[in-house]
């Protein structure tokens, strides 16, 4: 039976076999670059192969801890969801697509990174952003998802 590992230290990596463990210090090989001249599919694009005691592992890279400029880019990607908002009236979209992009440049879950971008978005504006979309299309006359009066109907006739 292996030791336990300190987590801060060292990644567990399930593979068929079992655990492998690898150090958080130690650099991958980018999939590309072990596997030269070979086609690759694209979801495996940020995959890195490490080495261990048991061999090489493949496994995604080691998520870049969180710093200042992370939260910078998170904070402008909270503003310019609200001149989204507010000059076209959405903001799904692109808080998918900015979660995305800062995922992929940290390792982090989108999802994580979405809530992230909301929260930066209320201590700047004071609402999330879904409650500024809601509060903007009312003050437009717009339907809104909490006036269900002035939703379109989706009942239709019949003659």
């Amino acid at each position: 039976m292996k030791d336990r590992v300190d987590p801060n230290t060292h990644r567990v990596i399930q593979t068929r076999e079992g655990t492998v463990t690898v150090s958080r210090n130690q650099p991958g090989t980018p999939l590309n670059q072990y596997f030269k001249n070979a086609e690759l599919p694209d979801n495996l694009e940020k995959a890195m192969v490490y080495q261990t005691d048991d061999g090489a592992v493949l496994a995604k890279p080691d998520p870049v801890p969180w710093n200042d400029q992370h939260t910078e880019r998170a904070s402008e990607h909270a503003a310019s969801l609200k001149e989204l908002i507010d000059d076209k009236g959405y903001y799904r979209k692109n808080l998918d697509l900015y979660a995305t992009r800062l995922a992929d440049e940290t390792g982090q879950s989108p999802d994580e990174v979405k809530a992230i971008i909301s929260g930066e978005f209320q201590s700047s504006f004071g609402k999330s952003p879904y409650q500024y979309l809601q509060e903007h299309r009312q003050e437009q006359g717009l339907p809104t998802k909490s006036d269900p009066e002035k939703r379109p109907s989706h009942d239709v006739e019949q003659s």
